[in-house]
């Protein structure tokens, strides 16, 4: 899964990511690339409608900050936080059953990107990996 991750990172330029599945009831982290070892365990176990991914997950759309640090916003995990970033992008990966089947986190350094063009680019990226792929697995 690590290798899906590091491709999608690769195609959009990201600096860090994640890839969260739903499991008993919760968002389940099965990979990340870039985070420090101290934020895993607050991101690797997320109630739906929680933080970016959560929010992601509960409602289907791509959930986005471009102050990835200092957002006032609830949306934002205080463990998202520690990753060395500005903005960053949460895009639900939905099936042909219109079922969000995981949550790709990207984390972007500032840039001159607007946020709808990187959020464009994250959603083409990763329905074409789900259209290569099918359904995520281990």
């Amino acid at each position: 899964m690590n290798d899906l991750l590091a491709g999608l990172l690769d195609q959009v330029g990201a600096v860090s990511g994640t890839i969260h599945q739903p499991r008993d009831g919760h968002l389940i982290l099965t990979a990340s690339i870039g985070l420090p070892d101290s934020m895993k365990p607050a991101i690797g176990k997320i109630p739906k409608g929680k933080g970016m991914a959560g929010m992601a997950w509960k409602t289907g759309r791509s959930v986005t900050t471009c102050a990835l640090r200092t957002d006032p916003n609830n949306t934002i995990q205080t463990g998202a936080r520690a990753v060395e970033a500005d903005a960053a992008v949460a895009v639900p990966v939905i099936n042909l059953n219109q079922e969000v089947i995981g949550v790709v986190g990207f984390a972007f350094q500032p840039g001159t990107d607007e946020v709808d063009t990187r959020i464009d680019r994250c959603k083409r990226v990763v329905e074409r990996a789900l259209a290569q792929f099918g359904e995520l697995s281990e």
